[in-house]
């Protein structure tokens, strides 16, 4: 069953797309476990920046879609640096990327929000 992509990467560093197997969704756990501020999920290829030894990492090809988006959401409810992170950020940007999000992932087809809100 061919699988539709409702989500793309934009690179945080070159602000190109990135296709699916050429980047990841990652964040430096061993940093937001002893950062003050909260800190920042990055969407990278892997040739502009690498993520360090101590990062989480989500291969772009396991996020396409806003199922595998909620997924990941699920799956990362269990981990304790996650607070320390901008995950909730990372979803909102994506759901409404109108707000200033230039990378990261964003919908194929964006729609507009405008029926106010959660639960409108």
């Amino acid at each position: 069953m061919p699988q539709y992509n409702d989500l793309i990467a934009i690179c945080d560093h070159c602000l190109r797309a990135v296709d699916t197997g050429d980047g990841s969704l990652w964040v430096d756990q061993t940093q937001a476990t002893h950062a003050a501020a909260p800190t920042t999920w990055r969407t990278t290829h892997d040739g502009c920046a690498a993520p360090p030894a101590g990062a989480y990492r989500i291969p772009l090809e396991r996020v396409t879609n806003w199922a595998a988006l909620l997924h990941w959401t699920a799956h990362l409810l269990d981990r304790p640096w996650l607070a320390c992170t901008d995950w909730s950020d990372v979803l909102l940007r994506t759901l409404e990327p109108h707000h200033g999000a230039v990378s990261g992932l964003q919908p194929t087809a964006p729609r507009s929000l405008a029926w106010g809100g959660i639960g409108g």
